[in-house]
Parts: C-alpha cells; sequence; structure tokens
C-alpha cells in the first residue's frame, strides 16, 4: 500500500501544481480584467476631457473668427485711415479709409508711408533713432496740386509697444472678411524681422473742416468789419444831414443866381449820393424784417422817381410809370422805398449818355403756378448799357459791381428785402448795350406769403 502511495505521489504534486497555476492564472486574469476595466475607464475620461477641450477649442476659434469679422468691420467703418507699418515705415495693413485717402487701394500695402502720401513725412516722425519713442505724434500736411485737387491731411503715429515688427515670410494671408469686402488687409510681401517695433499711423482728410474754419474766421471778419462800418455809418450820416440842410438852404438863396444854383443842385445830388451809400452799408450789415402792411404802391414808386430826378435830368434820362394808383401790395413800405430807389439809381447810372427808365406793371402766369390775382409783378426796364450773359448770375451777389466806383451792396440789398417778404425779383437783358428789366414779384396779401425757408414764386413772363 506504502509503494502504491508512493507511486502516486508525482502525479498529486503535479496536479497540485496545475491548480496553483490555475488559481494563479485565475488572480492575474482578474487583476488584468480590473485593471482592463480601469483603463477603459480612463480611456472614457480622456475622451470625455478631449471632448470638452475640442468644444473649447472650436468655440474660442469660432469667438475669435468672430471677433476677427468684427474688428474688420470696425476698422473699416472707421472715417479716419488706419495703417500699421513695419519699422521701416512700409505699410503692412490698411483699411477702406486708408485706402480711399491714399488713393493706392489694395497696393498701398508693401509701399512706404513716404510713397503712399507722396511726400516725405517718415524723417518728420523719426529724425533720430530714440524720436517718437514717448507717445503720438501729429503733423498736419498737404497733398496733391497740379492736375489733381489739393487736400489737407492730419498724420498721427503711434509706436506699438514690445515686441518685433510683423513677419511675412508666407504666401499672402488673404482678407479677414469674405467675399473680397474690402477687409483689414495684410500684404505677401517678405518682411524681415527687426528689433524695433513698427507703429501705426492714423491719416484723417481734414479738408474740409480747415475750409469751414477758415470760413468762420472770414464770417468774423465781416462781422468785426459790419460793426466798424455800422459805427461809422452812424458817425457819417449826421454830418452829411447837416450839408444837405444847408445846401437846401442856400439853394433857396440863390434862385436868382441859376449857375451857382446848378452848383448846390450838384453838391445836392453828390451828399444823396454818399447818403444813399451809407444807408446801403447799414442796411447790410443790419438787415430790419419788414413790418408789413397792405399799402398802395404807386405812391412809393412815385417818391422814389423824385428821388432821383435831379441826377436823371442831369444824365439826360427820362423817366416814365405807368402803375396804377389801386395796386397794393403786402409789404413794408420804407423797404419797398429802399428797393426802388436801389433799382432807380443803378438804371440811371447805368444810362450816362441818356435813355429811358421806365417802371410798369409785369403781368402774366407765375413759373410755380400762381394767379396774378395772387401778387404783383413791377418792371424795371431801362435802356441802358445792359448786362453781360457771364454777369447775369452775379449781379445779386454782394459787392459785385462792374462800375468803377460802385459798393456792389444796392442790388445785395434789393434781393435780401424782396426776398424777406416772400417775393422774387429777377433781371433780363440781351447783352451789353440792349438795356435791361428788372421783374418784382410781391404778394398782394397776407396769405400769399409763403412760410420761411420755402422757396419764393417766380415769374416766367414779364411785359417791358
Amino acid at each position: 500500500m506504502s509503494e502504491r502511495l508512493a507511486g502516486r505521489q508525482p502525479g498529486a504534486e503535479r496536479i497540485h501544481l496545475l491548480n496553483d497555476a490555475f488559481r494563479f492564472f485565475t488572480e492575474a486574469s482578474e487583476r488584468l480584467a480590473h485593471n482592463y476595466q480601469g483603463l477603459e475607464e480612463r480611456v472614457r475620461e480622456l475622451r470625455q476631457e478631449l471632448a470638452v477641450s475640442r468644444d473649447a477649442l472650436e468655440q474660442s476659434l469660432t469667438e475669435n473668427k468672430a471677433m476677427r469679422a468684427y474688428l474688420s468691420r470696425l476698422l473699416n467703418s472707421l472715417a479716419t485711415g488706419v495703417i500699421s507699418t513695419d519699422a521701416s515705415g512700409r505699410i503692412v495693413t490698411v483699411n477702406q479709409a486708408a485706402e480711399r485717402i491714399l488713393g493706392a487701394g489694395r497696393g498701398a500695402a508693401g509701399l512706404s508711408i513716404d510713397e503712399a502720401l507722396g511726400i516725405a513725412v517718415w524723417d518728420r516722425f523719426y529724425p533720430s533713432a530714440s524720436a517718437a519713442a514717448d507717445g503720438p505724434v501729429s503733423i498736419e500736411c498737404t497733398v496733391g496740386g497740379g492736375q489733381s485737387e489739393e487736400r489737407t491731411l492730419q498724420v498721427t503715429l503711434s509706436r506699438l509697444e514690445g515686441g518685433a515688427s510683423v513677419r511675412a515670410e508666407n504666401p499672402p494671408i488673404p482678407p479677414l472678411t469674405k467675399g473680397g469686402e474690402g477687409g483689414f488687409r495684410e500684404d505677401g510681401r517678405s518682411l524681415s524681422r527687426r528689433e524695433s517695433p513698427g507703429a501705426v499711423v492714423l491719416v484723417q482728410d481734414v479738408t474740409h473742416l480747415r475750409r469751414l474754419e477758415d470760413q468762420a474766421e472770414r464770417q468774423q471778419r465781416i462781422a468785426a468789419m459790419g460793426e466798424m462800418v455800422a459805427q461809422l455809418a452812424h458817425e457819417i450820416r449826421n454830418p452829411l444831414a447837416s450839408m444837405e440842410l444847408f445846401a437846401g438852404m442856400l439853394r433857396e438863396d440863390l434862385e436868382d443866381r441859376p449857375g451857382a444854383r446848378n452848383l448846390v443842385d450838384h453838391v445836392v445830388n453828390g451828399v444823396r449820393a454818399l447818403s444813399h451809400i451809407v444807408t446801403n452799408m447799414l442796411a447790410f450789415v443790419r438787415p430790419h424784417l419788414p413790418a408789413f402792411a397792405t399799402v398802395p404802391i404807386a405812391p412809393i414808386i412815385s417818391e422814389s422817381l423824385e428821388f432821383v430826378q435831379p441826377l436823371a435830368q442831369s444824365q439826360g434820362v427820362s423817366l416814365a410809370m405807368d402803375v396804377p394808383r389801386d395796386e397794393r401790395v403786402y409789404a413794408d413800405p420804407e423797404l419797398l422805398r429802399q428797393v426802388f430807389l436801389n433799382l432807380f439809381l443803378n438804371s440811371v447810372q447805368a444810362m450816362p449818355d441818356g435813355g429811358v427808365l421806365r417802371v410798369s406793371l409785369a403781368r402774366g402766369p407765375g413759373a410755380n403756378g400762381e394767379s396774378s390775382s395772387d401778387f404783383a409783378g413791377i418792371a424795371v426796364a431801362d435802356s441802358g448799357s445792359g448786362i453781360a450773359p457771364d454777369h447775369r448770375d452775379r449781379v445779386f451777389h454782394p459787392f459785385f459791381t462792374t462800375k468803377e466806383r460802385g459798393t456792389g451792396l444796392g442790388l445785395a440789398i434789393v434781393h435780401g428785402i424782396i426776398h424777406s417778404h416772400g417775393g422774387t425779383i429777377s433781371v433780363e437783358s440781351a447783352g451789353p448795350g440792349k438795356g435791361a428789366t428788372f421783374t418784382l414779384l410781391l404778394p398782394r396779401g397776407e396769405t400769399s406769403v409763403p412760410p420761411a425757408g420755402s422757396r419764393p414764386p417766380r415769374l416766367s413772363e414779364a411785359n417791358r
């Protein structure tokens, strides 16, 4: 029996070893399965983290793209030209306003700022290596001229802080906006890296602003001159009135001396002419608002003709009036006297060798369709020197005159007064030496006066 047991011992040992091996295998398999489960869990976690990171990256790229597009639209919506340059002053990027101001379009990229502007400005920004390092530098320059319009540009340069300038050794960078909408562009030229930074240049076209400033300055000077003229006019009118009074008294005392009386008449006419000039200057610098009333126009015209009668007689000019006594207008009588006096003096002075001054009604429908019953038309026609075609549109401009001693204010004042009444005045002339006809259109009643700011009616035709 012991021999049998002894004979079985090796097999049992093998079974025991085999059982141990299976146990170890089972334990290893369990550990491997456990580790594999842990690895799968980690892979799932990494995939989730990667998905979150990918979503965050995509969101960041989307936001960056949107911000880039927004900045591109923002830059291109500016009226100010925005230019970036490298350290040598060569343009790297431009916005649409800069393209428009420079007139170089997309070709501005790669040019120097001096080439783009057409004048040397870079050395004015950087006269030395350390210049313009403490803040923006602004200059104003004039470009163009010759065949192109002269413009005034304000150029402001600011240095980019830190880092090297842009290096573009790759193919051209496309516009930041799609579809060629003129985004904020970068050129495709190779720019060497420099240790010093580039700059941002702002360019503004201030031509219109400078013109407005010049106009405002001229207006201030004119206003100051107007105040001075008004003061001088008041000082001059008093002695002129005294001179006219004394000359009139002297004229009465010289009734038995026709020669001396004619000399006094010349003095009176001269004083009246000076007084008229002073009155025109006052009316121009200090215009009055009309005091409207319904008044007969014939007496006003008659009084004004009487005033110019001595001058007309001295020049051989005959006066004729054909205006009904019952013709009425809605106007300021004092201002109308000034209107007709200026017109009559202008016509008489245009006939130094004699002629005829005729005042009559101007009949016909207005250009805007108004009936003749709403407006009264007055025609002042002379047979004098006439008006050149190139002067016809300028006769009512202030200070325009073809007379050697004229002030150019009479017809400008007439135009202003008629316009303030809601009426119009026009002039017709066949040319030099063929006379001229001034046609006035005045409202007959209050309802015919158009609102302030509306365009007054005009007569299309007038009887001469």
